[in-house]
């Protein structure tokens, strides 16, 4: 959970908040998951989540 919640040091409240609901969603509430989908949008998007 500390993993998690220190990803805001790194990326914004909004979007790591918006990864971390995604992944409950998908049912892989995961580090890894989280970081790959902040990963995956900032890639698609060059900006992140909205």
């Amino acid at each position: 959970m500390v993993d998690i919640l220190s990803l805001v040091l790194h990326h914004d409240e909004q979007a790591v908040l918006c990864a971390v609901e995604m992944a409950l969603e998908a049912g892989v509430p995961t580090k890894t998951h989280v970081l790959n989908l902040l990963h995956a949008d900032f890639r698609n998007t060059g900006q992140g989540f909205q």
